[in-house]
């Protein structure tokens, strides 16, 4: 996944380049011509190169190489956010249910992203019921995770839950590989995972999913938490 994202940076970089110029060019068109079918063709160009931009800001994402802003961030606060907007991007079929019981919930990272990376967990969640269901989100304490048990303090876990259909173990495996979906085409880029898991790691955190057919889906974020006078000596970790 390394070498994966490596690859992804280094195209991502340069591709993201080339737009910046299409852009541009798109947009001084539309400021000049009369046509009014020249403009509409302009437009499609602009709009179409603006989502190649967010893609390309996704694989950054993925690879680690986007901006990283360091502040300190309520976990809560930003759950509660998410479900705003997902209030308006559900039908009734599915019900929403918070279970925040973490007494502590304070983490040092970028919350844009973090916001970013909730949401996407919960899109997919709901993309997983289209026949409608119940989405939880979950938040308690918990150690360090086995693999980063040198690490020390106490850390925050958020569980993304849905009742949909759940999946196998082979896509469970290719799950927050670039471009890799399930949804039809059209329906879905593959990067929203990818980015979700590029952010995670970004925050040293470590992000988990378990189901099973016909089982649905957990997604488990853990994220160290940000302890009394810890903000001033976190490291942003995107550099290296």
């Amino acid at each position: 996944m390394e070498a994966l994202g490596q690859l992804a940076g280094g195209i991502a970089h340069d591709f993201n380049n080339h737009l910046t110029a299409i852009l541009g060019c798109a947009d001084m068109l539309r400021h000049r011509l009369q046509d009014p079918a020249l403009r509409e063709m302009a437009d499609v160009i602009a709009n179409a190169a603006g989502r190649s931009s967010e893609l390309t800001h996704q694989l950054l994402t993925f690879a680690r190489k986007s901006p990283l802003g360091r502040t300190e961030v309520d976990v809560h606060e930003l759950i509660l956010e998410v479900t705003s907007i997902l209030k308006r991007l559900v039908d009734g079929r599915i019900a929403i249910q918070l279970r925040l019981d973490a007494p502590a919930c304070r983490v040092a990272g970028d919350a844009a992203q973090l916001h970013n990376a909730l949401l996407n967990l919960a899109i997919n969640a709901r993309d997983a019921m289209p026949d409608g269901g119940l989405l939880t989100f979950v938040t308690e304490l918990c150690a360090a995770p086995a693999s980063e048990e040198g690490s020390g303090g106490r850390w925050v876990r958020i569980r993304v839950e849905d009742t949909g259909g759940g999946m196998g173990e082979e896509t469970r495996k290719r799950l927050f590989e670039p471009f890799f979906t399930t949804k039809p085409s059209g329906r879905g880029t593959g990067m929203g995972l990818a980015a979700v898991y590029g952010t995670v790691a970004r925050h040293r955190g470590i992000v988990q999913v378990s189901s099973s057919p016909g089982a649905g889906s957990a997604f488990v974020v853990a994220l160290p938490l940000l302890e009394p006078d810890d903000l001033s000596r976190w490291q942003d970790v995107s550099r290296e």
